[in-house]
């Protein structure tokens, strides 16, 4: 998106419900994000409590599963969660999807070893509701628990669709407070739909 350009009201659940309703979904390739699957081919964690939030349709939900890990797949969208759910079925994984809101956190049984974050953090522009989102991330992983994140980067050329756009400055200092950022590398956003969107990868590990 342009600087110009306002963004829609991304903190409205009915929002992403009608995206989902309408298969107006760019961001879902039905692919494993090709970022993750370095990060974990190159750093296994079988049997750890992975959270994917933002999960959509369960695509990267489903695979980790099927990695070994115990994953739980989180969206704001109840039609998002039922074709994530009807995915699981299809796939024999018995992984879980669960409606949920990060700005306003939900219980969990366990914390959490693992957090994947495909453009989920990246939709907050204010500041306030990026911090709640880090704090709610935060209670719910252990303490040396990782988060990863595809996030959009202001950087490259103006553009009016795609992921959003986020400075690194507004990344580091909402995540800073809570995590230890062991990595943070400009990339593209992937190789196929939006090859042309900058974006970081962030590794955050839980203070």
């Amino acid at each position: 998106m342009s600087g110009n350009q306002a963004e829609p009201d991304f903190k409205n659940p009915g929002y992403w419900n009608n995206r989902y309703i309408e298969g107006n979904l760019p961001w879902d390739s039905g692919e494993v994000d090709e970022h993750l699957s370095q990060y974990v081919t190159d750093t296994p964690a079988p049997g750890a409590r992975a959270l994917d939030v933002g999960c959509g349709t369960g695509t990267n939900t489903i695979w980790l599963q099927r990695l070994g890990f115990e994953a739980v797949g989180v969206d704001w969208s109840a039609k998002a969660i039922e074709m994530a759910n009807a995915a699981k079925a299809e796939s024999g994984v018995e992984c879980t999807f669960r409606q949920g809101d990060m700005l306003l956190g939900f219980d969990v049984k366990e914390k959490f070893d693992f957090m994947f974050d495909r453009g989920c953090f990246h939709t907050f522009s204010d500041p306030y509701d990026r911090s709640r989102f880090v704090e709610n991330a935060a209670r719910m992983m252990r303490p040396g628990a990782i988060w990863f994140a595809v996030i959009g980067s202001k950087d490259g050329p103006d553009r009016d669709s795609g992921p959003p756009r986020r400075s690194a400055i507004e990344i580091v200092g909402s995540v800073d407070p809570l995590f230890e950022i062991h990595s943070f590398i400009a990339t593209t956003f992937d190789s196929d739909k939006h090859a042309d969107a900058r974006a970081w990868i962030m590794v955050a590990r839980r203070r």
